[in-house]
């Protein structure tokens, strides 16, 4: 097994992002790829970011950078009350992230039975339709608090491209911490 250090933040750990906030709108800032970068020193009302416009969350402007977003510099927007447009400069940094081989001692997670392989198409299509919704309020609040009390240190996998049995890939989107059920 081989593994790559990586030193990207995941959105589902946004509460523990270290992403400095920029303390004036000409101000730029650095996320790596996977990351999340936040501007909160004005009160925002809406976001804007890759050619999309969404809702603040309690006045700040939360601006995830995709894993695979080409890195570089991109236009971040936060408009306030008045609607007013601020522009920054976000710069997103490549991450080299870990290669991980895996292997599993069933092959049944491998080679997928028909019955199943056609129940995954259709809860895909399911998922996928319900990114074409509008974006409407935050469901949460700020500050996010961790999923459980005392959470264990995370395998540091996020985004590490997988090989099961030497035979399928999948880029790895989560971060993993061990934890008991409940």
């Amino acid at each position: 097994m081989r593994k790559t250090l990586l030193a990207a933040a995941s959105l589902l750990a946004i509460s523990s992002v270290a992403t400095p906030a920029l303390a004036a709108p000409e101000l730029a800032t650095q996320v790596a790829q996977g990351g999340v970068a936040r501007w909160s020193d004005m009160d925002a009302v809406s976001c804007g970011f890759l050619g999309k416009r969404y809702p603040a969350i309690e006045g700040e402007c939360f601006y995830p950078a995709d894993m695979r977003l080409k890195p570089g510099v991109h236009e971040i927007a936060l408009y306030g009350a008045d609607d007013k447009q601020h522009l920054a400069s976000l710069t997103v940094e490549k991450v080299d992230y870990p290669e991980i081989d895996i292997t599993l001692p069933d092959d049944t997670f491998i080679n997928v039975e028909a019955g199943n392989m056609s129940r995954h198409s259709e809860e895909r299509q399911r998922v996928l339709a319900l990114f074409k919704q509008p974006v409407g309020e935050p469901q949460f609040t700020l500050p996010l608090k961790k999923p459980v009390a005392n959470l264990p240190a995370s395998e540091n996998d996020f985004g590490s491209r997988r090989t099961f049995n030497e035979t399928r890939t999948s880029q790895h989107t989560g971060r993993d911490a061990p934890v008991a059920a409940g």
